[in-house]
């Protein structure tokens, strides 16, 4: 049986952005990959 496989994705934004640039990527991106904007 194997383990479920998870990974965090610590997201900075660039100069002039904000956290909620990466907003859309939750959405996007498969199930497994937490992304955590700071």
């Amino acid at each position: 049986m194997s383990t479920p496989v998870s990974l965090t994705l610590f997201c900075l934004p660039f100069s002039g952005a904000s956290a909620m640039f990466y907003s859309p990527w939750r959405r996007k991106l498969p199930e497994w990959l937490n992304v955590r904007p700071l």
